[in-house]
């Protein structure tokens, strides 16, 4: 669906991914965006995270990189 979107958006979809599914905790690795969604969901959600393997990405977030991963998200 057309966006806009944003990384809470990107969360929201992998709980809602784990809920369909009926996984309670995971062990979830994103790669690029992936992986900063992957933080994403450990970091709003630790209660359905066990590990998280975070590859490729970033853990700031300065305004640059922001810009950038909202035209790519």
């Amino acid at each position: 669906p057309e966006g806009p979107y944003s990384f809470p958006d990107l969360v929201g979809d992998m709980v809602s991914v784990l809920d369909a599914l009926d996984i309670e905790t995971a062990d979830v690795l994103g790669l690029s965006i992936g992986g900063m969604t992957a933080l994403g969901l450990g970091l709003a959600h630790p209660n359905r995270v066990r590990t998280v393997i975070c590859a490729c990405a970033r853990a700031e977030f300065p305004p640059p990189a922001i810009a950038m991963w909202d035209s790519r998200i």
